[in-house]
């Protein structure tokens, strides 16, 4: 995305220059401190109503943005399922402060928290799938009542199933 991103080049003055590296900054940073906005922004020196801006003007830009925000989410979600199932080692120490051992700490509650995220994903899933057969048949139904050709009710149906198929990666 950021190849992307620094082809899509409107003007060369110093000002859209430096606008450009703020923004591909802020897309680095926004990926590396875990998706947190406020952090990436400051870090890169973007403005926050700028990098909105360039967000509903910048298709790029908003794709690499989502793109960020999605690694930020997977590399949590790698660290989370970590703790929860493989554990911490933890030090045992002394009354003296002194290392005697180590022991394997797990979190429980991380562990329901992800598989109660799961589950709901899940269901969330079914009901897409399900709003998704309804509307495909309705379409099928009632594109034929409007006159629709057999053609453009397959080109939509087809159109209606790619964006549920793009709803249900969320």
């Amino acid at each position: 995305m950021l190849q992307k991103l620094q082809s899509n080049k409107k003007e060369a003055t110093p000002k859209h220059a430096a606008i450009e590296k703020a923004k591909k900054d802020f897309l680095i940073n926004l990926k590396s401190n875990g998706g947190n906005v406020s952090k990436a922004l400051e870090v890169s020196g973007l403005n926050r109503q700028t990098a909105y801006r360039h967000t509903r003007e910048d298709k790029s830009f908003r794709d690499a943005w989502q793109e960020a925000v999605e690694y930020a989410s997977d590399e949590l979600t790698s660290v989370a399922r970590c703790r929860a199932v493989e554990g911490v080692t933890r030090k045992i120490f002394d009354s003296r402060g002194n290392v005697i051992g180590t022991k394997q700490e797990y979190s429980d509650k991380l562990l329901i928290f992800m598989m109660n995220v799961h589950e709901r994903q899940k269901k969330w899933r079914g009901r897409i799938f399900q709003t998704a057969q309804s509307a495909v048949h309705t379409v099928e139904s009632s594109g034929k009542e409007l006159g629709m050709s057999n053609e453009q009710i397959e080109r939509l149906t087809k159109k209606m199933i790619e964006n549920f198929n793009e709803i249900s990666l969320l």
